[in-house]
């Protein structure tokens, strides 16, 4: 397992007060469903190649809103036949989506963030994480975060809220989307604080003080190599 899968296992099994719950899923559901009318009957599902990703979703469903939720695992060729989980939301589905504040009376989607999790952005930020996010394991990789947006005006607000914890992303457009990232070691690991991600912040933490150790170790090797030779 990765270790993005690592982080979104970790923040998937967090206990929340019910407000935080229902933020988490309004962020996992803006960036990662799809809004599906068919016979004039309104549904919306999500894919994932994650088993506990479909399980939090089935979790978070079932406790705020105490409905069935449809679980297809489908092998994908494309992926190494590799399992793709389809969790399907048909029950109650437009109640839901409006109580989320996720569409309008007319059934469009709407764009903006939901002032109505401002003080939950934390959870709202940890859904969104679930849904489309990834961050490279410090070990192995450069320092990189990201998250994906689908709306300029997602992006914006998600950036401005960052600010406010001194976490200063940038934004670039994608073929998957608008892409919101971070690439300094000490913001990443303020962001992984911000989810929720403990266990893995150590982690993360601990692996860049060894890189930076070694950094200074081998610079400083460097430098009495050439003062040797210069010598």
């Amino acid at each position: 397992m990765s270790f993005a899968q690592d982080v979104k296992k970790e923040i998937a099994n967090l206990t929340l007060t019910p407000e935080a719950l229902k933020a988490e899923v309004y962020g996992l559901t803006k960036v990662k469903a799809d809004l599906i009318i068919s016979l004039n009957k309104l549904r919306f599902e999500f894919h994932t190649s994650s088993l506990f990703v479909a399980r939090r979703l089935t979790f978070l469903f079932r406790k705020l809103y105490n409905i069935s939720v449809d679980i297809l695992a489908k092998e994908v060729t494309k992926l190494n036949y590799k399992k793709v989980y389809y969790v399907s939301i048909s029950q109650k589905a437009e109640e839901i989506l409006k109580d989320l504040d996720l569409i309008d009376d007319a059934l469009q989607i709407k764009e903006e963030i939901s002032s109505k999790y401002d003080q939950h952005f934390d959870a709202l930020l940890r859904g969104m994480f679930i849904g489309r996010g990834s961050v490279n394991d410090p070990k192995k990789s450069n320092y990189h975060l990201e998250l994906v947006c689908h709306y300029p005006c997602e992006s914006d607000y998600i950036i401005t809220r960052l600010e406010e914890y001194g976490i200063y992303a940038k934004r670039i457009a994608r073929k998957k989307g608008l892409v919101i990232y971070i690439k300094k070691a000490e913001q990443i690991g303020d962001f992984l604080k911000l989810i929720g991600a403990a266990n893995m912040l150590f982690y993360f933490e601990n692996e860049r003080i060894k890189r930076d150790l070694n950094n200074v170790v081998n610079r400083m090797l460097n430098c009495d190599i050439a003062n040797s030779d210069r010598s």
